[in-house]
C-alpha cells in the first residue's frame, strides 16, 4: 500500500463506496508496479522507455480522478439512502430521482463541487473536514483541484508540463485522495448517524 498506515482501522464502518474505492485503487497500484518494471528498477537500467512510462503516469492520473469521483458519487447515494431509510415509498422515489439528477450534473470532482453535492444532504462545507497533520482544509482543497485540473488537461489534450506528470506526482495524488477518502468517510458517517429531532 502506498499510503502509510498510521491511522486506525475503519473496517467495521467502511461504506460500500470505500470498499469499491479500495478495489479500484489496487489497479492504480498495479500501474505503478508496471512503471517500476518498465523503468528497469530491477536491472538498474533507468529511463529506458520514457514515452511508455509517461502513458502510465497519465493513465494513473485519469484513473485516480475517476476513483475519487466514483467514491464521492457512491457515498452520496449511500448517505442519501441512509438519511431516508425510514421514509415511505413515495419519499424514497422522490429522493432517488433527486439524487440521480444531482449526480447527472456532477462532473470533474473539484472540491467546491463535492461541497455543493453534500450540501444537498445538509452537510455544510464537507471539505472543512479535510485536515490532517501539516494539511489545512484550504491546502487540501487546492491540492485536489490542482490534480483534477491536470486530469482535465490530460483528458482534453492540453499540452503543458502539468499534463506530463512523473511517478512522484502520481504517488502524491494517490496518497492525497486516500486521505480525502478517509476524512470524507468519517465526516459523512458522523453526519448521517447524527440523531434527528
Amino acid at each position: 500500500m502506498i499510503m502509510e498506515q498510521n491511522h486506525q482501522s475503519t473496517d467495521s464502518i467502511l461504506s460500500n463506496a470505500r470498499k469499491n474505492f479500495e478495489e479500484s485503487k489496487r489497479e492504480i497500484e498495479h500501474l505503478l508496479e508496471i512503471h517500476t518494471e518498465m523503468e528497469g528498477g530491477q536491472s538498474g537500467r533507468r529511463g529506458r522507455r520514457p514515452e511508455q512510462i509517461q502513458v502510465l503516469h497519465r493513465a494513473a492520473i485519469v484513473m485516480i480522478t475517476a476513483c475519487w469521483q466514483a467514491y464521492v458519487e457512491d457515498l452520496f447515494r449511500e448517505a442519501s439512502n441512509k438519511l431516508l431509510s425510514h421514509g415511505n415509498a413515495y419519499q424514497k422515489n422522490i429522493l432517488k430521482r433527486y439524487v440521480n439528477e444531482k449526480l447527472h450534473y456532477f462532473h470533474n470532482p473539484l472540491s467546491d463541487k463535492v461541497n455543493k453535492l453534500f450540501k444537498c444532504l445538509e452537510l455544510e462545507n464537507l471539505s472543512h473536514h479535510w485536515t490532517w497533520r501539516a494539511m489545512s482544509h484550504n491546502n487540501a482543497m487546492k491540492k485536489l483541484d490542482k490534480y483534477v485540473g491536470i486530469r482535465h488537461k490530460i483528458a482534453h489534450g492540453g499540452e503543458s508540463d502539468d499534463s506530463k506528470p512523473d511517478k512522484s506526482v502520481v504517488t502524491d495524488y494517490l496518497n492525497h485522495v486516500e486521505r480525502l477518502v478517509e476524512k470524507t468517510e468519517e465526516a459523512v458517517k458522523n453526519h448521517v448517524d447524527e440523531p434527528t429531532e
